[in-house]
């Protein structure tokens, strides 16, 4: 049986992809910024908290675990605004929130699959990192950033058997999506090129499941930017 960790994975694509994943193959352990209140398989880890992947690894430990695979879909995201709108210090601080433990995630839990000469790592992107689109200067450069990680450590680390991959979606048609988009962008990417959830989420499982999956992938690139 796998460990599998998902962070962020008591919402959105991270628990459809819990929701995915057969019990009976996998031990699936579960993240979330929130205190955790000692669930079975739900861990506390918040990115914006200094040593919160010490802190994870160290609680994982205690309990005899050590993902075989994980799953990074959290994320921290800022508030769009045109670039001239955006502050340095603003810039800075959301790179610091999401960048920093990004890569500390991929060293602490890496550095264990290296040594059982095994493992891998999904990372979750963004289409829009590959297309661009106005008013989310820190969210592209932040996904960009990530596909810089997932080609450094999986350079260094496919010798070992640790398999590093990014997905990249285009927009998933969740609540959350349509709440925030206006109808113009919706109708400019379109209607019918929103993604459903569980597609991605099959996507996931599917990359996962590969015994020598490709570093980059993207999904839904019949969207229009």
């Amino acid at each position: 049986m796998k460990t599998i960790l998902i962070t962020g994975g008591l919402t959105g694509l991270g628990q459809e992809i819990s929701n995915l994943l057969d019990p009976s193959e996998f031990t699936i352990l579960r993240t979330t910024s929130r205190q955790a209140n000692h669930q079975e398989g739900i861990y506390k880890w918040d990115m914006a908290e200094k040593n919160a992947t010490k802190s994870l690894s160290n609680a994982l430990k205690e309990q005899g675990h050590s993902p075989d695979i994980v799953i990074h879909c959290a994320h921290i995201f800022s508030k769009a605004n045109l670039v001239f709108g955006v502050k340095t210090e603003e810039f800075a601080k959301s790179l610091e929130r999401n960048i920093v433990p990004t890569f500390d995630l991929l060293k602490t839990f890496t550095k264990a699959m290296a040594r059982r000469n095994g493992g891998k790592v999904l990372l979750l992107g963004s289409l829009l990192s590959r297309r661009g689109g106005p008013g989310k200067v820190s969210y592209i450069t932040e996904k960009n950033a990530m596909t810089g990680l997932a080609l450094a450590f999986s350079n260094e680390l496919t010798k070992k058997n640790v398999n590093i991959s990014i997905l990249h979606p285009g927009l998933i048609d969740t609540p959350r999506i349509r709440k925030q988009l206006s109808s113009e962008v919706i109708k400019k990417v379109g209607e019918a090129n929103l993604l459903e959830i569980e597609v991605v989420a099959k996507k996931c499982v599917e990359i996962i499941s590969q015994n020598c999956p490709e570093v980059i992938y993207e999904i839904g690139e019949a969207q229009q930017w």
